[in-house]
């Protein structure tokens, strides 16, 4: 089982799951990633995100984000962790910026299939005609 291969790792602090990512990001306090689409899932839930740029690709994608930090440096990751998690003001500062950009990244409202569904009818329907 690869969870039993991971084990030797709660000694480090760190818990390893199977459980779909897409449950967990909602229940984190602030979200770590480096290159991944999981960092706009987060923002789209409103919680703040750390981009850690460990590839140096310069991605701009997230500058203009208040509520997402990105960072090249192991130093100014470690600051801003530090920031969000032992810093109750700076951390409700970011918080309050990622929740009020949340919309932008995404719309959380349980129907975004049917919208998808939507789409690809009307893709085929205007194809027919």
């Amino acid at each position: 089982d690869d969870l039993e291969a991971m084990k030797y790792i709660d000694n480090w602090g760190v818990k390893v799951t199977k459980e779909p990512i897409l449950n967990l990001i909602p229940l984190c306090d602030f979200f770590v990633a480096s290159v991944s689409s999981t960092i706009q899932w987060s923002a789209a839930c409103g919680i703040p995100s750390v981009v850690y740029d460990v590839y140096k690709f310069h991605y701009t994608d997230y500058l203009s984000a208040e509520g997402i930090k990105v960072v090249e440096l192991k130093q100014d990751f470690l600051d801003i962790i530090d920031q969000l998690a032992k810093k109750k003001g700076n951390y409700n500062k970011i918080q309050q910026r990622a929740l009020a950009e949340s919309n932008y990244w995404g719309m959380l409202d349980g129907i975004s299939g049917g919208r998808i569904l939507d789409i690809i009818d009307n893709l085929v329907e205007a194809r027919k005609q």
